[in-house]
């Protein structure tokens, strides 16, 4: 079966750094993540689409520390040939509030499902408002909808439960197997992982 995978990536880095055991591992390969989670629901399933959402912070309101690690980490996602990086953006004013990029993804995984290019969508948030989209594809279209939530059993969403094919919390042993290189290079030179999370 072909799946989509899609990727929520503020709701996957702040499950993680909200999460004692996870905080270290921010240095991931959103597509290996995606291989080793969908193994867990289907094992003879396959990724053929990685899309990650996310939005870039901003010099203007952000600590510029900060901004920079983000930044080598997105510099370390563009090496990658088979993840697509879809970014959206930060309101200008307080609180600063990510934009357009949970939008794009539920239109992403309705537009897929009625289009019939694939057999099966991925999730990898907790963010609820995903739910009518999820009900869409796994309701009206009967495809799975398979959900992995980075923020833990407590924090589940009760909302992606109800309406998601099945839905699981993402694996410490996975995150571990799914780390990037400490240095990757492209064309300005060589990317090093930060010392610490953005």
């Amino acid at each position: 079966m072909r799946f989509a995978a899609l990727i929520d990536g503020w709701n996957l880095h702040e499950g993680c750094q909200a999460q004692s055991g996870l905080q270290a591992l921010y240095w991931v390969d959103p597509l290996v993540l995606a291989r080793f989670s969908l193994a867990r629901f289907d094992p003879g399933a396959e990724i053929t689409s990685c899309n990650y959402y996310t939005a870039r912070l901003n010099h203007d309101r952000f600590d510029p520390s900060r901004v920079q690690r983000q930044q080598a980490y997105l510099r370390a996602l563009s090496t990658l040939t088979d993840l697509i990086v879809i970014e959206g953006y930060f309101t200008h004013a307080p609180p600063y509030v990510e934009k357009q990029t949970d939008v794009r993804l539920a239109v992403d995984m309705v537009a897929g499902a009625l289009r019939r290019k694939l057999d099966g969508v991925l999730l990898i948030s907790n963010d609820s408002d995903f739910a009518p989209a999820i009900k869409v594809v796994a309701g009206e279209e009967a495809l799975p909808v398979f959900v992995v939530n980075p923020h833990g059993l407590r924090n589940r969403s009760t909302r992606l439960t109800s309406v998601a094919t099945r839905v699981f919390d993402l694996r410490e042993g996975d995150l571990i197997a799914s780390q990037l290189p400490g240095s990757l290079k492209d064309s300005r030179g060589t990317i090093h992982k930060p010392d610490r999370p953005w």
